[in-house]
């Protein structure tokens, strides 16, 4: 399972994307 961190990683960034689109 090597590929989960780098999958993880764009996850967080797309919802950190996301948030910021939102701007909670």
């Amino acid at each position: 399972m090597e590929g989960l961190p780098s999958v993880r990683s764009e996850l967080i960034a797309k919802l950190k994307r996301e948030v910021q689109d939102r701007t909670y």
